[in-house]
């Protein structure tokens, strides 16, 4: 990826680090990738209709995963790290007895 010149680098995060502080992430270990590609990839759609649809301007993002993650990260497993951190966040906060989901579902929190 690096040698190639239709890509371009836009940010890693490198939560494998032993330096990060992965509190924020409360445990959960990756590095990601933002690239965009500027020049179009594909041999089928030239660099001017890759220009012209705005293509250039996509941000993606690339993660790399240790095995360990991978194999519990499932769609249910996702939804109760979710939940974790929707109580995490309102438990630091003290202002609400619940939290709001990112699909904006309201759930009660646990008695502390």
């Amino acid at each position: 990826m690096l040698n190639d010149n239709r890509i371009e680098g836009y940010r890693i995060k490198n939560r494998l680090d032993p330096n990060y502080k992965i509190a924020t992430t409360h445990g959960y270990r990756d590095v990601n990738v933002n690239f965009r590609s500027v020049k179009s990839p594909m041999e089928c759609l030239s660099e001017a209709e890759w220009l012209r649809l705005g293509l250039s301007e996509h941000v993606r993002e690339m993660q790399l995963v240790p095995i360990e993650y991978f194999r519990v990260k499932t769609e249910e497993g996702h939804k109760k790290y979710i939940r974790y951190l929707d109580i995490a966040i309102c438990r630091r906060s003290r202002t609400r007895d619940k939290a709001r989901t990112n699909v904006g579902r309201e759930i009660d929190l646990p008695q502390t």
